[in-house]
């Protein structure tokens, strides 16, 4: 068991190993958002494609995140890699909700956005 600053530490590692991971997803986002960005330019694609390419990069990024967690904490992998999953997931929403006063559920539905990150979340922990 650990007990006092032991606990402390762990803890400051846990937070800074969350803060790195989101980081991550936060440039991986954004270039895979750039490329489609680009493609979309390019190809004219329609609204069907898009929002599957938006899921994608939903689940990429929350895969990366759980494998970040998961071999970095190698406890309960499965659970950070969730963790992973969640806070990038409310982090996208976030930033739609201060952006655009909605949570993101418009292009792609709410409820697959959320499904779509916290399950390659969860799969990138266990992979981790």
């Amino acid at each position: 068991r650990l007990v006092g600053s032991e606990m402390c530490i762990r803890d400051r590692k846990i937070a800074g190993l969350i803060l790195k991971e989101l980081l991550v997803q936060i440039i991986l986002s954004t270039v895979l958002v750039v490329i489609l960005a680009f493609i979309v330019f390019e190809l004219s694609l329609g609204d069907g494609i898009i929002r599957i390419m938006i899921l994608a990069i939903y689940g990429i990024c929350s895969l990366v995140g759980g494998l970040i967690l998961g071999k970095n904490i190698q406890k309960r992998k499965f659970l950070w890699g969730l963790v992973a999953g969640a806070i990038y997931i409310g982090l996208i929403m976030g930033i739609s909700f201060i952006i655009r006063d909605e949570t993101g559920g418009g292009a792609i539905g709410l409820g697959t956005g959320v499904a779509v990150a916290l399950g390659f979340g969860t799969f990138g922990g266990m992979l981790g």
